[in-house]
């Protein structure tokens, strides 16, 4: 238990010294998931709600730019 608090406690660490923002957009996503070809079908394919269960899974958060009126 005690390693696992360490661990998590590092990777708090890495977070707060990572860039505040960093964005991709859709095409670079795209060829993400396609580079991971018959793993990707999946996500590619896959319902808006499963997305959003992935990617709370993973960490993934998408934030909506009104100004630029895309998702980033």
């Amino acid at each position: 238990m005690n390693r696992a608090k360490e661990e998590r406690a590092a990777a708090g660490e890495d977070l707060a010294r990572a860039p505040a923002e960093e964005s991709i957009g859709r095409a670079e996503i795209e060829a993400m998931v396609d580079a991971f070809g018959e793993l990707g079908r999946p996500v590619g394919n896959a319902s808006p709600g499963r997305l959003q269960e992935l990617y709370g899974e993973i960490g993934l958060e998408m934030v909506y730019n009104a100004k630029r009126g895309r998702s980033m």
